[in-house]
Formats: structure tokens, C-alpha cells, sequence
């Protein structure tokens, strides 16, 4: 927020986490042009809860495919399909964690200096992607 042309903070998932297993959130601080502005600071978080949940579920699925699985002779195909849409899943569940942090946040920085997030969008979505807006200054 200190920075001088900074306009939108975007909170984005990273699909690619899923696979490297980090479970990361990008969050992106850019200019009035978003994506295309020369303003790009950024920081990798994950939720250490959420990560710690989300290995334990995979590892409930695994043992769950092999023990169980094998008899309706599931494709790999299948078994990495079960896993994404149950991956969706935490991304959705990431998303209300989200909105509910900005609310707190914002609650936070207005208490304190309610003309900071005046000229503040705070977005949620997918890396370069259609986001949702969990706040903006402009809107009253």
C-alpha cells in the first residue's frame, strides 16, 4: 500500500501449487492498468493450515484408491481427475478464507486510517484471469 501508483492488490490461487505441492496464493500489488502496469510487486503465501489439511486429505485419497479402487480398475487418468476436482474444492473454501481476511483487513486499515483503501481494489481470482472484486475505495 505504501507504494505511490499502486491501485489494485490481487489475492490469486496458483494452480501450479496443486502440483508442486506448496498450495501457494500470489498476492500481487499493481498500478491503475492492472497486468499491464510497470508497478509488479509480489509475494508467494500459503495457508499452513490449509496445506496441512490438503496433504492430509490427498493421503486419505491415495490409500483410499489403492485399498478400495482397484477393483473397478480406475485409470491414472481417473485418479488425477478425482484429485483436481477435489483440489477445486480447497480453492473454493480458499476463497471465502480470503474474503473474510480482506474484510478484517479492511475493518483494520479503515479504524486506522479510514482515506487509506480510497483509491484501493482488492481482487480475487486467477493469476492473469477475470477476478473478484472483495473490495473497492470507489464504491460506496
Amino acid at each position: 500500500m505504501g507504494e505511490k501508483n499502486s491501485k489494485y492488490i490481487v489475492i490469486s490461487p496458483l494452480y501450479s501449487s496443486f502440483v508442486t505441492q506448496s498450495y501457494e496464493y500470489r498476492l500481487g500489488v499493481y498500478g491503475k492498468d492492472l497486468y499491464l502496469s510497470n508497478l509488479d510487486k509480489s509475494i508467494y503465501r500459503e495457508l499452513p493450515l490449509m496445506k496441512r489439511y490438503i496433504t492430509e486429505d490427498f493421503a486419505t485419497i491415495d490409500k483410499y484408491m489403492l485399498n478400495h479402487m482397484e477393483i473397478e480398475k480406475v485409470t491414472d487418468f481417473q485418479k488425477k481427475d478425482i484429485k483436481y476436482q477435489y483440489s477445486l474444492r480447497y480453492l473454493m473454501t480458499g476463497r471465502l478464507i480470503w474474503r473474510e481476511l480482506i474484510e478484517c483487513f479492511v475493518e483494520h486499515i479503515n479504524k486506522k486510517d479510514g482515506a487509506a483503501l480510497n483509491d484501493f481494489n482488492i481482487v480475487y481470482g486467477l493469476y492473469m484471469e477475470r477476478g473478484e472484486h472483495f473490495f473497492s475505495g470507489n464504491i460506496v
